[in-house]
């Protein structure tokens, strides 16, 4: 194949502050650098074009969604339908199966070409339907078995449905789909090599060379299940291990709320700027994701990245991180959290993450992309 042009289609997108939205624009940079023409179709406050350095992103004008602020439903799909189809892609590429993963199938469909998929979100698991929607469980549950059903229609459209772990790949074959392919998602790594020493680091950020550091990044919310730190930081500062969370999300106030009815000395950070990113992790001890919800975690590689070991649950995707224990460790219950991180503190010297993490890199992935879409 032959193919120049690129059109991306995500329900996710700058200024969003999330792993969807991220990738998208590192996978769309990348591209754009090795000579492609890439746009990317998203919701936006208006309906626009707007020229991003090396690519063109087009945002189609929409409305709240009331469960998650940070994300918009289109009204309608005509501004963006019609551009994509003067834009006439070789490859059509989607990263949602809502909305503007709809629209992809409809462009495509037109164009008489076949798109391609990659699944970023649960939005399936009934457990986050209960939390976000505060639904009982048996509603939480059926609504789940719907969803499965429309997700196994929607992908049967698609040449192929790339799922970022095997994890996930199990998990979409289990409800039917088919023609799924494992494909880590590319993060851009280049602001997390070349940093300085850990020392150095707390140094900048005011940190004291003795504290211990247990540290979440990322968005805050339900799903994230970062009550299981909350519960956990009382036993950490026994053994030394201060609680930093940094992020923002619609969950934050009540995690606040629930750290104080603990009496946690947990430290909340907020939104932490992208420059800045690197020497929270580096100045970490150690990286603790207690999400049960992720694909493939961006924070977990851009933490490895920095040289940071990672503690993760093994009922996830990140388990595949660890790779006998060169990235970190899993745990089982929450309860071991405690212990298990005293022990990679103290053993920090016997990990290497910083070399698994690079196995992730944007042009990696891109590689592998193309190799998929039949691009050589």
């Amino acid at each position: 194949m032959s193919a120049r042009k690129i059109a991306i289609f995500t329900d996710s997108f700058y200024p969003n502050v999330d792993g969807v939205a991220y990738r998208v624009r590192e996978m769309s940079e990348e591209l754009s650098r090795r000579g492609f023409t890439v746009r990317v179709y998203f919701p936006g406050r208006i309906s626009a074009v707007e020229n991003r350095n090396s690519y063109t992103a087009v945002s189609q004008k929409g409305l709240t969604f009331f469960l998650y602020p940070q994300y918009r439903i289109p009204l309608l799909s005509r501004y963006a339908f019609e551009n994509a189809l003067r834009f006439s892609p070789d490859i059509i590429h989607a990263h949602t199966p809502v909305s503007m993963g709809r629209l992809s199938v409809k462009v495509a469909k037109r164009l008489e070409i076949t798109p391609y998929a990659t699944f970023h979100t649960f939005i399936n698991d009934p457990e986050t339907i209960r939390k976000y929607a505060h639904l009982g469980r048996s509603v939480s549950l059926a609504l789940s078995k719907s969803l499965n059903m429309y997700l196994k229609r929607f992908y049967a459209r698609f040449s192929w449905v790339a799922a970022p772990s095997d994890h996930t790949k199990r998990a979409l074959e289990s409800i039917g789909i088919r023609k799924v392919i494992r494909q880590d998602i590319g993060i851009d790594l280049r602001s997390y090599r070349d940093l300085p020493s850990q020392e150095e680091a707390k140094k900048l950020l005011g940190i004291s060379p003795e504290t211990k550091i247990a540290l979440y990044m990322g968005r805050i919310g339900a799903e994230k299940n970062l009550d299981v730190l909350i519960r956990s930081s009382g036993e950490l500062l026994k053994k030394g291990i201060r609680t930093v969370i940094c992020g923002s999300g619609p969950y934050l106030e009540k995690l606040r709320a629930m750290a104080d009815s603990f009496g946690s000395d947990v430290v909340f950070k907020g939104f932490v700027p992208e420059d800045q990113k690197p020497l929270y992790y580096r100045s970490a001890d150690i990286f603790c994701n207690p999400s049960l919800f992720e694909n493939q975690s961006a924070v977990d590689i851009e933490a490895m990245s920095c040289g940071t070991p990672i503690l993760v649950p093994k009922r996830s995707s990140q388990y595949e991180f660890i790779l006998a224990g060169k990235a970190g460790e899993a745990y089982e219950n929450e309860s071991e959290i405690p212990e298990m991180a005293e022990r990679i503190i103290s053993m920090r010297h016997e990990y290497d993450p910083s070399v698994i993490a690079e196995s992730y890199s944007v042009e990696g992935y891109v590689d592998r992309l193309l190799e998929n879409y039949g691009i050589s």
